[in-house]
């Protein structure tokens, strides 16, 4: 992708909010969150108040929920909808690192982008 779209991209997405919209939702909600994320809980749970959604809060967990609590977010959206009890606060926790499959890079956008500037970065730094 060529820098000036990927930077107009950006600026775009910067600007860009649905919150405006959200009281349009009229389907079943669950807001996951995680523990130490980038963003405040509370602004988390004032998300989940405003669209009448169920709030889980994964203990151990930072920004990326999904791949750090594999266990605990499956386990809350089957609940979800399957018309089930959250589970315990107790059993949403971070995965064990052992549980954890190593991220593949290869043929993903961050291989085609990321990677070549990496090394690039490296070799500018090695010859200094």
């Amino acid at each position: 992708m060529p820098v000036r779209t990927y930077l107009a991209t950006a600026r775009a997405l910067i600007g860009w909010t649905a919150i405006d919209r959200l009281d349009r939702i009229s389907s079943k909600t669950l807001v996951i969150a995680a523990e130490n994320d980038f963003t405040p809980l509370d602004e988390k749970r004032a998300l989940a108040a405003r669209l009448g959604a169920q709030f889980v809060m994964v203990r151990g967990s930072r920004h990326g929920t999904p791949f750090d609590a594999v266990k605990a977010t499956n386990a809350s959206l089957l609940a979800l909808l399957t018309d089930q009890p959250l589970p315990p606060a107790e059993h949403r926790t971070r995965d064990e690192a052992a549980q954890w499959d190593p991220l593949s890079l290869t043929g993903s956008l961050a291989q085609e982008h990321a990677i070549p500037r990496i090394r690039a970065f490296s070799r500018r730094q090695a010859a200094t």
